[in-house]
């Protein structure tokens, strides 16, 4: 299976969802308001699980196409039907905002929330990821500039197309950007001044 996730999981109604967010988010503010904001965030992480109940830490995404496999970690899976990710950081940047929608991409959960506890009051949003697998697999290629200059160019661009199909598109970019690099030889070979190459 191209993406697996190590856990059984249920999709919630928008209501549902947002009553369990509301009762795990009391729990955040509760231990942020026990703890402080300066432990590192596996404390808090930690702690909302040993309070609440329901969770499951490092929720194990993989994804993967022929020899090719990635591994993901979502920080928490509420009651199987919700992915929350904690920070501890000056502030959320859109790099996290991204990162907690894919892995609502890859789980294909619709709903999650991002959570910072290291600010003065806990920073938290909203995360919402409304595209199924099968609709990020609804696109097509144009390869009409695509000019391979040798057998080897043809079966990377191959390869990747048939990945992406597998995969969908709107996944981090760094996930293809990996598969690509791993495919042409590592990043060893990949990444090098090319004026050592010519």
């Amino acid at each position: 299976m191209p993406i697996s996730i190590g856990a059984d999981l249920w999709i919630p109604s928008q209501s549902e969802f947002g009553a369990l967010a509301f009762d795990v988010m009391d729990c955040f503010f509760d231990v942020h308001n026990d703890l402080g904001r300066f432990f590192d965030e596996w404390v808090y992480k930690k702690e909302v699980a040993r309070r609440f109940g329901g969770v499951q830490l490092e929720l194990p995404i993989s994804v993967s196409f022929r020899s090719y496999k990635k591994m993901y970690f979502a920080d928490m899976l509420i009651r199987r039907c919700c992915i929350f990710e904690a920070k501890a950081v000056e502030t959320l940047t859109p790099r996290h905002r991204s990162q907690a929608y894919n892995y609502l991409l890859l789980a294909e959960l619709p709903h999650g929330k991002l959570v910072n506890t290291r600010t003065e009051l806990v920073q938290h949003e909203f995360v919402n990821a409304g595209l199924t697998r099968a609709l990020r697999q609804q696109f097509s290629i144009d390869h009409s500039q695509f000019t391979p200059l040798s057998d080897s160019d043809r079966s990377w661009n191959d390869w990747l197309c048939a990945a992406i199909a597998d995969w969908g598109t709107g996944l981090d970019v760094e996930l293809y950007q990996d598969a690509l690099t791993e495919l042409l030889g590592g990043g060893a070979l990949v990444m090098q001044d090319i004026s050592n190459v010519c």
